[in-house]
């Protein structure tokens, strides 16, 4: 049996509200959670919590917040629901597609209808409780700056690993990932992924707080996370660059880059590449 929340907006909410939400729902042990947002329908959000989880007190919370502004009207609610197939709700919108520069993604029941160029990867991807399908605007401008920073026998560190997608990347670039996830529910994603690739014994995976772990550094250190967990690990992020090479650091809104850029600055690190797409911003920063 699982729980889940819904929270229904009147419009799409901004970027700054859903990264303020996301932060307080991250407080808790969450399963993961659902957006839909098709023309003519409001925009709805489904959060997914264990049986033992006290989501009418989540819900509070969650009210108390939305109460405390004035851009969208929402409303929520939550139930019980059935263990199920997570696989069947993703059936529905996630299909395979191309994404820059190189990459081809696919669920594993779309993997047989993909046939990539030669100088094209497939990358197959089971969304499981969301962790992450490849679509995600972060995501691909991961895929894209890996793709121009990583050569073979490249050792890159793949901090908040999520759905695995990252680290199968830099296998097929030839690169030697190590993946890191602090999330139990989202390391038996990572792995599953792992397996579908065919990749599982070149990708290293370590389940913990990056934080307290001790890192050998690497030249690539790839992290596609969001600013309230983000900032709280940059020092052992900033260790695990490697002397001469890079951090390349996503999972920003746009309109709160100068934190990040200040921080960056702060503890020493130069910007020498940024990406956007639609709200969201990436950088590329070395010592």
């Amino acid at each position: 049996m699982y729980q889940q929340l819904r929270i229904e907006w009147s419009a799409p909410p901004s970027p700054l509200l859903v990264d303020r939400l996301e932060g307080i729902l991250c407080e808790y042990d969450h399963l993961g959670w659902a957006e839909e947002d098709y023309p003519g329908r409001p925009t709805r959000w489904t959060v997914y919590f264990a049986e033992d989880q006290n989501v009418e007190a989540v819900r509070g919370v969650v009210d108390g917040f939305l109460a405390g502004q004035d851009e969208v009207e929402a409303r929520v609610d939550f139930d019980a629901l059935p263990d199920q197939d997570w696989t069947e709700p993703f059936k529905a919108f996630f299909h395979a597609a191309r994404v820059e520069p190189c990459w081809w993604v696919a669920p594993p029941w779309e993997k047989d209808t993909v046939e990539p160029a030669r100088d094209e990867h497939l990358l197959i991807v089971d969304p499981g409780m969301a962790f992450g399908t490849g679509f995600h605007e972060t995501t691909r401008m991961c895929l894209q700056m890996l793709a121009e920073h990583v050569e073979p026998g490249t050792r890159v560190l793949d901090v908040g690993a999520g759905s695995g997608i990252l680290s199968v990347a830099v296998v097929r670039l030839g690169g030697r990932p190590e993946a890191f996830e602090i999330d139990e529910a989202a390391a038996g994603n990572l792995r599953h992924n792992l397996e579908l690739n065919q990749v599982e014994d070149a990708v290293d995976v370590y389940i913990g707080d990056f934080g307290l772990m001790d890192v050998a550094p690497a030249p690539v250190v790839v992290c596609n996370m969001e600013r309230q967990h983000f900032i709280p690990i940059f020092p052992a992020l900033l260790k695990a660059v490697a002397s001469g090479g890079i951090l390349l650091a996503t999972g920003f809104i746009d309109e709160g880059h100068k934190e990040i850029e200040d921080l960056f600055t702060d503890a020493g690190l130069g910007v020498c590449e940024t990406l956007r797409m639609g709200e969201w911003i990436a950088f590329t920063a070395k010592p």
